[in-house]
Order: structure tokens, then C-alpha cells, then sequence
């Protein structure tokens, strides 16, 4: 039993020094561990930033001013003038309608009238010599002046026979076909002032309360992709919509002949300026346990820091604690880095561009 004792023991003296020897060098000093490897990482410096919270909102282009012209009277279209798409002065001629029955109604009208002028006359001579009562008298003055206003009346239908436009601007719809009768207060034209155009879009009352009257906005539209058309904030109505709650603030594009009622154009409003932020792109924090970390660069090597976020700005977003100005970081974060890693910045060159500073439009 001694020697099976003794035998086990020199054994696991064996096992022992056979475990140990790949650490030990033929002189029998212990092999130091080998550096990491440096890691190529792109820096970023934080600076404070100032941004403007931007809005957008859609709607169609409309004319700020536009007319209805409709008939003032009955009666059968004769001939248009114009077509959709004309442009038109104020008091230009657009349609004609038959004249012939207000014709016959203007010479009855001057006959009646003409008769009764000649019997006042006659009456008032006779009151002067009191040779006739007050009743026929009045009888004679209140005849004629009714003959005179129906005079009047069938001069201006006879007027009313042509159609011209109220206002200066484009043709969008003509109503009616030639020999279609008409009655009063039928459509026939809308004229719209193409050249003052303006857009309401509804906001909510977060957004409304950085907007100020004549603030100045950008506008796009599909028909002329890749433009920008300036424009400004007309009015801000101060009470919200009764279906929609939202508030209607309208918008008017400078002129310009390309823009037309009826478009659907998109407009960029400047709202809330942000003063002082720290942004950092997105790409940079890593996440765990719904914490967020990034790495701080420090005499050569990484950091990993505890940050706490804000907004997100598209590819950036906003580090509320955690950073202050001037401090470098790893632009973006890659499994290969560790709390301590040696880290070799990259140069523009070894990266091939320019760079690019964090930040954008806070939509």
C-alpha cells in the first residue's frame, strides 16, 4: 500500500511540471503575453452646435385671389370668347348671350318712359294753375319714376349680355356649351391670379407657437423636382379647426410663372432653435441592457463611457450627459473594440473623404 502511495504522488508531480512547461522558456523564464494589435478606428470631435427644428407639411397651391362668374341674367349663350387656360385682364369680354328679347324689353322700357315724361310735364304745368288734384299729380310722378327705373333695369340687362371678367389672371374652368340656355347666378367661368398664389397646411399647437408672421419657408413641388421656391408665412389663424384641431397657417410662394393652382407642393418651415448641443453620429453607440455606451479616445487607447441620449437628427443623434466639448471619440463602434483597446486614428487620406460634421434637420 506505501509504494502504490509513492507511485501515485510521482505521478501527478509529472502531470503538474507537463502543464506548466509550455510556459516556461528552455532558460526558464515565463514568456511574456504578446500587445494587442492597435485598432484603426476614425475620430470625432465634439463640438456644441446650434439647430433649428424644421417642419414640413403638404398641401395644393391655390390662387390667393380668385373669381366666380357666374350670369346675371337668363337667357342662351351666344358665343365664349375665351377657353381654359386663357389669360384674361379685368373687364376683358368672355362670353356673349342673346340680346335680341332685352332688346325688345329696352325699346317697350324707352317708349313707357318717354310717354310719361311728356305727361308730367303736362300734369305739373296744370298743378302750377291748380287745375288738377294732388292725387293725380302724385300719380303722374310716382308712374313716371317707375317707368324710369324699369328704363334703368332694361339698360343694364341689355348690359349684362356680355360677360366680363372681375379680375386679372387665368381661365381654370369654363361651364357651358354654346346655345345652352342660362339662368341667373349659373357658373361659367372661375378666373384664378395665377401670379399670387398661396397653400394652408394644419399644424399642431406644439409646432404653431415657433412660427411668427412673414417667417420665411422653402417649397417644393413634384412638377419641378430638385427646385426650391422661397416663399413666407402669411397668417397664423389663432384658433384651431373644429374637425381637425390643428391649426391652419397659410403660406405664400414668391411669384414665379412656373408655379400653378392645382400643384401639390411640400413646404419646409423653420420652428424650435436648439442652442448648444452636443450631436455625435448615431453609428458611434453601442447598447446594453437599454444603457448606452461609447468609446472616449485617451492617449491612444479606448474609454468606454456611460452616455445618456436625446433626439435623434437622421444619422446623428443628441448626448445629453456623458460628453463635453472638445472630447474625442470612436466615430463608430465595431465588435474588435474593448474597454483599453489601443486604437491607431485614421488619417483623411486612409479614409478617402473629407469627413463629415454630425448633425441636420430636426424634422
Amino acid at each position: 500500500m506505501k509504494f502504490l502511495k509513492q507511485k501515485f504522488k510521482k505521478m501527478a508531480i509529472v502531470i503538474a511540471l507537463t502543464v506548466l512547461m509550455p510556459s516556461c522558456s528552455n532558460n526558464g523564464e515565463t514568456e511574456k503575453e504578446k500587445p494587442a494589435e492597435p485598432v484603426n478606428v476614425e475620430l470625432f470631435t465634439v463640438k456644441r452646435q446650434e439647430l433649428t427644428k424644421h417642419y414640413t407639411a403638404s398641401a395644393i397651391l391655390a390662387g390667393k385671389e380668385e373669381a366666380i362668374v357666374t350670369s346675371d341674367i337668363a337667357g342662351k349663350i351666344e358665343k365664349f370668347l375665351v377657353n381654359e387656360g386663357d389669360f384674361v385682364a379685368q373687364g376683358d369680354t368672355m362670353a356673349l348671350i342673346e340680346t335680341a328679347d332685352y332688346r325688345l324689353e329696352l325699346e317697350k322700357a324707352e317708349t313707357i318712359a318717354k310717354e310719361r315724361r311728356l305727361t308730367f310735364k303736362r300734369l305739373k304745368k296744370l298743378k302750377e294753375k291748380n287745375a288738377i288734384s294732388n292725387s293725380d299729380f302724385d300719380n303722374a310722378k310716382t308712374n313716371l319714376s317707375l317707368a324710369e327705373s324699369t328704363l334703368s333695369q332694361a339698360l343694364l340687362n341689355l348690359e349684362r349680355t356680355v360677360v366680363k371678367s372681375p379680375m386679372t389672371g387665368e381661365i381654370t374652368k369654363r361651364i357651358g356649351m354654346i346655345g345652352k340656355r342660362v339662368m341667373p347666378g349659373e357658373l361659367l367661368f372661375r378666373v384664378v391670379d395665377t401670379e399670387l398664389l398661396k397653400m394652408l397646411v394644419a399644424l399642431s399647437d406644439k409646432e404653431i407657437v415657433h412660427l411668427n408672421r412673414d417667417d420665411n419657408v422653402e417649397i417644393k413641388v413634384d412638377a419641378w423636382p430638385g427646385e426650391t421656391f422661397p416663399g413666407k408665412i402669411v397668417s397664423v389663424r389663432v384658433s384651431p379647426d373644429s374637425k381637425t384641431a390643428s391649426f391652419p397657417v397659410e403660406i405664400e410662394p414668391q411669384k414665379d410663372r412656373r408655379l400653378k393652382p392645382g400643384m401639390v407642393a411640400r413646404v419646409t418651415l423653420k420652428g424650435q432653435v436648439f442652442k448648444s448641443l452636443i450631436l455625435i453620429p448615431t453609428e458611434a453607440l453601442l447598447k446594453r441592457i437599454g444603457v448606452y455606451y461609447l468609446f472616449i479616445y485617451k492617449n491612444g487607447y479606448a474609454k468606454l463611457r456611460e452616455v445618456e441620449i436625446g433626439m435623434r437628427l437622421g444619422k446623428s443623434v443628441e448626448i445629453k450627459n456623458g460628453l463635453e466639448e472638445n472630447d474625442i471619440i470612436v466615430k463608430a463602434y465595431s465588435t474588435s473594440l474593448k474597454d483599453g483597446s489601443p486604437l491607431k486614428p485614421l488619417s483623411k487620406a486612409d479614409k478617402g473623404e473629407d469627413g463629415e460634421k454630425a448633425g441636420g434637420k430636426i424634422n
